[in-house]
């Protein structure tokens, strides 16, 4: 059964102070908020099970965090944790580890690939419209003397 924006406030207050009652209460209360966001990082090689145990703890950061002076409602700010807490395990715990930084290297080669990539395609592009005005002026001239 969903918990009003109330209710869930004063779980939160009672989960942050321990009660653990409180906490499963909020969890029930969020299943289909966190089943909606596990949904969408299924087929990523994890198991459903495994995702929504991640996203549980997502939850649960966000309870610890949770400020009632952020001025949204906890929904609101438990989302982005829970779907962090996913990114970050599906990111960080993969078959090989590799380090943050390299893969932000790799991703900056990527780019710098693709620019080249587009600035590769601009040069061919500016190759053949070179090549076809030059054809063009040669088959006027041609038609020109062929006329004459």
């Amino acid at each position: 059964m969903p918990l009003t924006p109330d209710e869930t406030n004063v779980l939160v207050e009672q989960a942050k102070m321990g009660d653990e009652i409180a906490k499963e209460k909020l969890i029930q209360g969020n299943f289909p908020l966190i089943k909606s966001i596990v949904r969408g990082y299924q087929n990523k090689g994890v198991e459903y099970d495994d995702l929504y145990q991640i996203g549980c703890v997502g939850f649960l950061k966000a309870i610890n965090n949770f400020d009632p002076r952020y001025e949204v409602r906890f929904t609101t700010y438990a989302v982005p944790m829970i779907a962090g807490e996913i990114k970050r395990y599906l990111r960080d715990d993969g078959n090989i580890k590799v380090s943050r930084a390299i893969k932000t290297l790799g991703h900056k080669i990527r780019g710098y690939i693709d620019e080249l990539k587009k600035v590769r395609n601009y040069r061919r592009q500016k190759i053949w419209q070179k090549s076809l005005k030059l054809i063009r002026q040669t088959l006027c001239l041609h038609s020109i003397r062929r006329s004459k």
